[in-house]
Order: structure tokens, then sequence, then C-alpha cells
């Protein structure tokens, strides 16, 4: 855990793999706080068998890989998918960053099992 009780705003545009892949780390590791499980993601973990643990290993972990470019929503979101390995599964997690300018924040859009 940090000293800093907030993540730092990121001010790149447009939003590059890395500096997402950094953000996320930071949030997932520091902020849990700032993560929200959406609705969605919620029905597909239950459906795949994906647990809390298993989304924030992947969104953690520095081994994780970015599947492409993070994409700017209409809303000013970034999404952006990570493929990562936890409890021996290849799990995939979509998470849009919100706010990244002023106090990054994200939440998750889906999760699937490769």
């Amino acid at each position: 855990m940090t000293d800093n009780p907030k993540p730092a705003p990121v001010s790149e545009f447009p939003l590059r793999m890395g500096t997402a892949k950094k953000t996320i780390n930071d949030l997932a590791k520091n902020h849990k706080h700032r993560i929200r499980i959406g609705r969605h993601t919620k029905d597909r973990m239950a459906e795949r068998g994906v647990s809390i643990r298993d989304i924030f290993n992947v969104l953690s972990s520095s081994r994780s890989t970015m599947q492409e470019e993070p994409a700017r929503q209409a809303n000013g979101d970034y999404i952006c998918s990570l493929l990562g390995v936890s409890a021996g599964e290849r799990i995939t997690v979509v998470i849009a960053l919100r706010e990244i300018d002023v106090a990054p924040g994200a939440k998750t859009v889906t999760v699937y099992v490769e």
C-alpha cells in the first residue's frame, strides 16, 4: 500500500498501452476501492467460474498483457483488455478507465476465460 491516498492523474493523450497498464496495476494494488465490478462482469463471473481474486490477480500482475491500444469512448473513458493468468486459467478482463486526468478509477466491463 502506498502512502498516497489517491492515484496519480494521467495527462497523456491519447492514452498509450504502457501508461494504461501502469495505471490499472496501481489501482488494483493500491486503490482497490476505486475499481468497481460491473453488473455484466458479475454475471459473467458466475457463469464462467471466475472469482474477484482472479480479477484482481489479472489487473495487478505485471505479467498481464494489454491486448490492444486503449480505445477512447465518447464519454471519455478508455476501454482496455488485459490477459493474465489466475488459478491456472488464462483470463481476460475488459475494463474502462475513468477520469484518468483528474482522479483515476475503473469499472470492469466483462471477463472471460480463454
